[in-house]
């Protein structure tokens, strides 16, 4: 990978984000800023899918996710939190936001995710 302006060469492809996103989660959901990225949907209260624009090469890529919230909200797949959901697939990503006080989901206004990974 070439840095910008040819400035400096990096062989770390592997270590590299394929996908990060920064979303506004009140409201109607808003892209706030992304790569890799080509849709968002609001399933419900804190409750997000990420649609990859170019598919990850399997579904076992590494996710880090954070809330801009104040307290104790985390971000976390839906999937490893309420069984029946399919929550990271090469395609798309379901997250959301809950709070480990009162294990409720809820919006936020700041919540992000990076995956890294192969692309297909």
């Amino acid at each position: 990978v070439t840095g910008e302006g040819n400035s400096t060469t990096t062989n770390l492809q592997q270590g590299l984000a394929k996908v990060w996103v920064n979303i506004d989660g009140t409201g109607t959901i808003t892209n706030s800023d992304s790569l890799n990225v080509s849709g968002l949907t609001d399933n419900t209260t804190g409750d997000y899918t990420i649609t990859i624009n170019a598919n990850m090469g399997n579904a076992t890529y590494a996710v880090a996710s954070h809330t801009g919230g104040a307290g104790q909200n985390v971000v976390t797949n839906r999937g490893a939190a309420d069984n029946g959901y399919t929550y990271q697939t090469t395609s798309n990503n379901r997250f959301g936001n809950r709070n480990t006080n009162d294990q409720n989901w809820n919006d936020n206004d700041i919540v992000t995710g990076v995956f890294f990974g192969d692309l297909a």
